[in-house]
């Protein structure tokens, strides 16, 4: 009995000394809390940055060493010299310019974006069409030193694609975006009519392993005070991306009537690339390319198809630099409107862009 006796004492002791001692440890808890909270102060301020004002500037350069069969043989080309500048004073409002010295005219982007809801953008100025995947790529990220015949043919030439004054409503909901604008659909010549071009498009996001879309567009012309009939020609098209594993394949198809002096023709276009995208060696990602395009001048005839095929290697280095290195050549059959051609290019591409506010680079 004289142990437990002296234990006794000795507890009795002690909680007479430490009363904090005989309470329950509740205290240690009440301490650990502002470790396990300290996560919780850094959300606020994710938030917070991302409603700041955003000023972005960058610097596209595209130079290139041409190797043609046709005169001049040999020559060197600047392709691109432009500047971009992209501001964002709020979070529902942004703007950007891009002015490039090598073309004219120079004022290549001029617009406004308004974001009225967190899901639908109205956006107004100067822009692309939204038609064709091959058209609305950056030239940043293509991997071609050209966008082939058919782009150049029907988004460019015909009109029913690049750059118009106008406005366009873009809506976006989790894996899908729609986009539907009016255009004066003038480029070359000057405005004589008020019929708008109508362009839309909408594109399904499969993740990071495909994406899909369809375009349409309408050319509206009406011309006042002339001699000359309203008229309407369309063109839609229908594209997509594949990336699995190293593999990234983009295809793309166009059906647009052609403006002929009385009525119109149906052309067929067809563009399929395929990029090889090696790890990088040395801060060097090595990408072999190679592309097929099909232009069909009229569905309704024989004799007048063209094919360009395309193969190089693509030298992808750390941002921002790019060399490209292609072979291309046009075969046109002889009733093509296409001229046969043959180019080796080596191109030297640098597209550079940097948040001036965190100074960090930006992603296009």
């Amino acid at each position: 009995m004289r142990m437990p006796l002296r234990q006794l004492l000795g507890v009795v002791m002690l909680l007479a000394a430490n009363p904090a001692a005989g309470e329950e440890s509740a205290p240690p808890e009440v301490v650990a809390q502002p470790v396990a909270q300290a996560p919780a102060v850094a959300a606020p301020e994710k938030v917070v940055h991302a409603d700041q004002p955003r000023v972005q500037i960058g610097a596209r350069v595209h130079t290139r060493y041409l190797f043609t069969d046709t005169a001049p043989h040999q020559e060197f080309e600047l392709r691109r010299a432009r500047l971009m500048l992209e501001v964002a004073p709020v979070s529902f409002l942004s703007g950007e310019l891009d002015v490039d010295v090598a073309e004219v005219p120079a004022v290549k982007d001029a617009f406004a974006d308004i974001a009225a809801l967190p899901w639908l953008h109205l956006v107004t100025g100067q822009f692309k069409k939204p038609f064709s995947r091959v058209e609305l790529l950056s030239s940043g990220k293509l991997p071609l030193w050209s966008r082939g015949i058919v782009t150049k043919r029907i988004a460019g030439n015909y009109g029913f694609g690049g750059r118009d004054v106008g406005a366009m409503v873009r809506a976006e909901h989790d894996r899908a975006a729609l986009e539907v604008g009016a255009f004066n659909g003038t480029r070359t010549s000057p405005e004589v009519d008020s019929a708008k071009d109508i362009a839309a498009r909408l594109e399904f996001l499969g993740g990071k392993s495909f994406d899909v879309g369809a375009s349409g567009s309408v050319l509206n012309k009406n011309p006042e005070g002339t001699a000359q009939d309203p008229w309407h020609l369309w063109a839609v098209g229908l594209d997509g991306r594949l990336r699995i594993g190293v593999i990234d394949a983009t295809v793309e198809a166009l059906y647009a009537q052609e403006p002929i002096p009385i009525g119109s023709r149906d052309q067929l276009g067809i563009v399929a690339w395929l990029v090889v995208r090696t790890p990088r060696l040395l801060g060097v990602s090595i990408r072999p390319i190679g592309k097929f395009e099909l232009l069909d001048d009229n569905v309704d005839a024989g004799g007048d198809h063209a094919v360009d095929l395309l193969g190089g290697i693509n030298l992808d280095f750390q941002a921002p630099i790019r060399l490209f290195v292609q072979y291309d050549q046009v075969l046109p059959e002889k009733n093509s409107s296409e001229l046969k051609a043959r180019s080796v290019v080596i191109q030297l591409a640098i597209d550079w862009k940097t948040d001036l506010l965190t100074g960090s680079p930006a992603l296009e």
